[in-house]
């Protein structure tokens, strides 16, 4: 992302997003009307991984967040993810976790059908 962010090549930095949390061959497979949107939306991404990338937060930092707090994961999501939900769910039992079967890191985009109706279910929850 950064290193091809870096020099402009959007197309690029898209498709090595792509390939890594959809999985590989997937901008391939993508329709060009698709890379199209999908390499639009890769700059702010770009400013955003510094920030996702270098955070320090501690668990017991997180621990102290409202317990109204929904975590939805995808069990075909990259290892890196699945240890860091792992570790909020030891840390912070009092949120909400929910696990969808299909869409990897992408649902909320691949799969809406899934995670939607979990988000409104939450949201629909008094607290």
């Amino acid at each position: 992302m950064k290193k091809f962010g870096a020099t402009g090549d959007w197309a690029r930095a898209g498709e090595k997003f792509a390939d890594y949390w959809l999985g590989d061959g997937s901008w391939a497979s993508m329709p060009e009307k698709r890379r199209q949107a999908f390499t639009a939306s890769v700059p702010p991404v770009f400013h955003e991984w510094d920030a996702a990338m270098n955070e320090e937060t501690t668990i017991d930092a997180w621990k102290a967040l409202e317990p109204k707090t929904l975590v939805v994961s995808a069990s075909g999501t990259r290892r890196p993810i699945r240890e860091i939900v792992e570790l909020l769910a030891d840390a912070c039992p009092h949120w909400t976790y929910a696990q969808v079967a299909e869409g990897g890191h992408m649902a909320p985009v691949a799969r809406p059908e899934l995670v939607n109706p979990i988000v409104k279910r939450f949201l629909e929850t008094p607290a």
